[in-house]
């Protein structure tokens, strides 16, 4: 059975969109442990250096490897 862990913070980033890397950094180490991990962010916060292209959609997916 997989441990699950959700972060949910509206400032989480990624190293491709921008600051708040701490919840994907974070992730990162969960996930080499063996956690299933999902980050739950806002779609646009003034921290962001590029923003994710959400198209109109309410909610937007993205998978991203390590």
């Amino acid at each position: 059975m997989s441990k699950s862990i959700w972060f949910i913070n509206h400032y989480a980033g990624t190293s491709d969109y921008g600051m708040e890397y701490r919840h994907y950094l974070w992730a990162k180490e969960l996930i080499a442990r063996g956690y299933k991990l999902s980050i739950i962010a806002s779609g646009y916060t003034h921290l962001l250096d590029k923003f994710p292209k959400i198209e109109n959609k309410i909610l937007y997916e993205e998978i991203i490897m390590f």
